[in-house]
């Protein structure tokens, strides 16, 4: 009788971790708080695998964060862009933090006092700030009034086209520690984006505009990995006038996953796809089932309009992503964050692999910008 009720629950066990789309766990903000945050152990090892290496987090204001995961041995930390969660949100030791984990790579997180156990009523009107390092190593909230052309910081060795060598898993890098993370200097730019530069732009998208608040300062996330040259930077807005709706968000989806077949895959939009890198990684599951263990030529297709990408390989991490040539399909398209792509093999095994492209638009009334006919190649980009 034991045996058959301690079956019964292993069972229930396996069928909550795998077929529950929203999971939920909670963490207290203890010890070093300020610059990461373990993830419980038992969350870590069942959803680890489904996990990218950059999520985002969405706090009571609805306003979302990009955070990186890092490793040590079993351990899960939320790591980059974690300090500035933490400062933005004024959050103190001992506060209570409740997440909720959607299935894909997002996260939404409620916050309670730790003394009185009721809810951070600041948490709901919190809004994004610069935090400038000062001399004691803590960054302060400041207003930026001066707007110089760019600013050089240290980044840290998360995104894809960082240095792989340090995984032990497809998806998430790997810290050698629990300590903070002390990473390299590179020559990563970052954008101020003020009333007197030309980084400021403005896009009309079926009423709602995306655009950039004079005199505020968008930084690039340490995660984003590679430098961000003038050609590389799309003039993309930083918010939105009139935010997006959670319906919105979620019917894109939705639809995106009635258009889904077995045989091929979906990607919500993120800044790091139509943006900030212009680089998209594919899901390891499809990358594995289709084998593909090398640098290699993907050809997509919407329609008779065709675009050539190029599909890089990280073998360290057995994992990989489109570079070359996305920037084009990204521009051509009018992609947007919160859009979603289903894409569909139309010749399994075949070289080039040629996927069918499905564009389910977060704004119903975008604009869809005219694209060639034939195969652009990513040097013409």
């Amino acid at each position: 009788m034991g045996d058959s009720s301690e079956d019964c629950r292993s069972r229930e066990e396996e069928i909550f971790w795998t077929h529950f789309q929203c999971i939920h766990f909670s963490q207290f903000l203890r010890g070093d708080f300020l610059h990461q945050l373990e993830i419980p152990e038992k969350f870590a090892k069942n959803i680890r695998k489904k996990l990218p290496e950059t999520v985002t987090v969405k706090g009571p204001s609805g306003i979302i964060w990009d955070l990186g995961l890092t490793a040590d041995g079993d351990t899960l930390f939320f790591n980059d862009g974690w300090r500035n969660f933490v400062l933005d949100h004024s959050l103190e030791e001992n506060d209570l933090l409740i997440f909720k984990y959607n299935g894909l790579s997002h996260f939404d997180v409620l916050m309670f006092e730790g003394q009185s156990l009721c809810e951070k009523g600041s948490s709901y009107f919190v809004r994004k700030c610069v935090h400038p390092e000062s001399e004691n190593g803590y960054q302060n909230k400041r207003k930026i009034d001066e707007n110089p052309d760019e600013i050089v910081h240290k980044s840290s060795q998360c995104g894809l086209e960082s240095s792989p060598e340090k995984s032990t898993n497809n998806d998430i890098g790997t810290a050698p520690s629990r300590g903070p993370i002390n990473s390299a200097p590179t020559n990563k730019k970052m954008r101020y984006a003020g009333s007197s530069t030309k980084s400021i732009y403005a896009r009309h998208l079926g009423g709602k505009e995306r655009c950039t608040f004079p005199g505020e300062v968008r930084f690039e996330t340490e995660f984003d990995g590679a430098i961000m040259d003038e050609g590389d930077f799309s003039p993309h807005p930083t918010c939105y006038n009139g935010p997006l709706t959670q319906f919105e968000k979620a019917n894109a989806i939705a639809k995106a996953q009635e258009a889904l077949t077995r045989d091929g895959f979906m990607v919500v939009m993120k800044p790091t796809h139509v943006w900030r890198r212009f680089y998209m990684a594919i899901p390891v599951a499809w990358t594995a089932k289709h084998h593909l263990k090398e640098n290699t030529d993907i050809i997509l297709r919407i329609n008779k309009r065709t675009w050539r990408t190029r599909y890089n390989y990280h073998k360290n991490r057995d994992c990989g992503g489109l570079s070359g040539g996305w920037k084009c399909f990204v521009n051509d398209n009018n992609l947007i964050e919160y859009d979603v792509c289903v894409f569909e093999p139309s010749n399994i095994g075949g070289k080039p692999i040629i996927l069918d492209v499905i564009i389910i638009r977060v704004l119903d009334s975008a604009v869809q910008a005219p694209v060639p006919l034939t195969i652009t190649h990513p040097a013409s980009c």
